[in-house]
């Protein structure tokens, strides 16, 4: 999926909300998986209390599994019902951005999003200041199961799908982990996207 451009999520109040609904995520007040959790999954090497490098990315692969589970949607589901809930036009207006805050975070994990849930966050996206147009076109291009690493992160070029040329991983391992998802949508002649 890539990172958000420059001005989305990026002050303090978007990363004090996401902060928030990282430690909902994780479970813990402090730790690697919010650190990984709270770079919205854009760090491969992160370092523990003790100051050791730890690997990010089997982290965040814990994560996502943790989100695929049903946290993600629990959660997703929680935060919808916050919405419908609330009355109070600012609480409201809240409500629907910390979803978007919540979809930004889970996208960043690589973790599966119910079809019907991206039509819900396209809706929230649009009535939200979040930068709608990216956050949309993150929407509509999302993957789950893939890591989201770019060169950026890997120092490598991305790898293009085989099959439909319009899918990019960061390598065969990802693509190859990626697969069970992204075989609904590759249609193998090499054309698709072009």
């Amino acid at each position: 999926m890539g990172r958000w451009g420059p001005g989305l999520f990026a002050c303090d109040r978007d990363l004090d909300l996401a902060d928030a609904l990282v430690v909902e995520i994780s479970g813990v007040e402090d730790g690697p998986e919010n650190d990984v959790l709270s770079c919205f999954g854009g760090g491969s090497t992160i370092y523990d209390r003790e100051g050791k490098a730890v690997d990010g990315s089997s982290i965040l692969e814990g994560l996502r599994e943790k989100l695929d589970a049903g946290l993600g949607d629990s959660l997703i589901d929680k935060y919808r019902n916050l919405v419908t809930a609330t009355k109070d036009g600012w609480a409201k207006h809240e409500s629907k951005y910390k979803s978007v805050l919540l979809a930004a975070v889970i996208m960043g994990t690589g973790a599966k999003i119910r079809d019907h849930d991206l039509q819900y966050l396209r809706q929230l996206g649009s009535e939200v200041e979040s930068n709608e147009r990216q956050f949309l076109v993150a929407l509509d291009n999302y993957e789950p199961d893939t890591c989201g690493k770019t060169h950026q992160d890997t120092g490598k070029d991305l790898v293009k799908c085989g099959g439909c040329w319009s899918a990019w991983f960061c390598d065969k391992g990802c693509e190859r982990r990626a697969w069970s998802v992204h075989r609904n949508d590759c249609d193998g002649s090499g054309t698709r996207g072009l």
